[in-house]
């Protein structure tokens, strides 16, 4: 109840600052950049950017600018990727040696019960 309550004060203050401001609906990049980047408004197609809504990314509208942009994307996500497989190797290897000394343990109990060694141990422990 009060939930609902603070809700609606709250879309009630919002509606009077948008009557205030005569504005239309607010924009998720409004909230995000704290108001549209005044080069969007231009009419100056040399300054307008394009934005690309799948990577929040402005662009530049040149041609030349915008493929160095581009260039500079593309190379920070070539370098995610590696940094990717790096870390992903990193917890492979980490992952084997675990498994390498909880087989070391499991084999060290049998033997401390004097029960006979389990069959591929031998191979998976490089014996």
């Amino acid at each position: 109840m009060a939930g609902e309550l603070e809700r609606q004060r709250w879309e009630q203050a919002e509606l009077t600052q948008m009557e205030q401001e005569k504005q239309g609906p607010i924009h998720y990049a409004d909230v995000r950049h704290n108001g549209r980047p005044s080069c969007l408004l231009t009419s100056d197609f040399s300054l307008k950017m394009y934005y690309d809504m799948y990577s929040s990314i402005l662009f530049n509208a040149e041609e030349q600018v915008r493929q160095a942009q581009m260039e500079q994307l593309q190379n920070l996500r070539e370098q995610t990727k590696s940094e990717r497989s790096k870390s992903d190797r990193v917890k492979e290897k980490r992952k084997a040696a675990l498994a390498a000394r909880l087989a070391k343990v499991k084999q060290r109990k049998r033997e401390k019960l004097g029960l006979p060694e389990e069959e591929g141990m031998c191979c998976f422990l490089g014996l």
